[in-house]
């Protein structure tokens, strides 16, 4: 391997840097692109770290191109608002301007996380009982559900109202 190939000029590496954009806004995987710039662009001769560099550079050169666009959203729906609210005033509608208070308020984050808690009645803690049989008991009454006998109990035991009628055959 002979030494380091020079340095790529700034305007290269930008028209570069946009050759990737395009192949991350077309939808390729970064497999994808590493693997088409190997093989189709092998004339700009660099190697895999090199590759990620350029893929890195692209992706934030897209978040950057999304950061002024939202910007400008948030600041034309906060103006939006203000000539709503404006109108409203003027009409004293002040039910849309505490629907559009909320609105902004939730646009820029502003309202405070909301803590939900939950109580029993009059704001008393929520009562709870354990209606579990304890286990004895509730191996009788299964017993006693499915219609078997149950121990020091009746062995004509009442049979459930689901079970099949005479004559018909039980399950396999």
């Amino acid at each position: 391997m002979a030494g380091k190939s020079p340095k790529t000029d700034p305007l290269e590496m930008d028209r570069r840097v946009g050759e990737v954009v395009d192949l991350v806004l077309a939808g390729m995987s970064a497999r994808e692109i590493h693997r088409y710039l190997r093989e189709k662009r092998a004339d700009w001769d660099i190697r895999d770290r090199q590759r990620r560099t350029l893929l890195e550079r692209a992706r934030r050169e897209i978040a950057k191109a999304s950061q002024p666009r939202r910007d400008l959203e948030i600041g034309r729906a906060l103006m939006r608002y203000d000539v709503l609210y404006r109108r409203s005033f003027a009409i004293n509608d002040y039910k849309t301007c505490a629907q559009i208070v909320r609105q902004v308020t939730d646009l820029l984050g502003l309202a405070a996380p909301q803590r939900h808690e939950y109580t029993g009645p009059d704001g008393g803690p929520i009562q709870h009982e354990n209606t579990s049989l304890p286990l004895p008991e509730l191996k009788d009454e299964i017993r006693r559900l499915m219609g078997g006998p149950t121990p020091g109990g009746d062995e004509a035991a009442p049979q459930p109202a689901d079970r099949l009628p005479d004559g018909f055959p039980g399950p396999v």
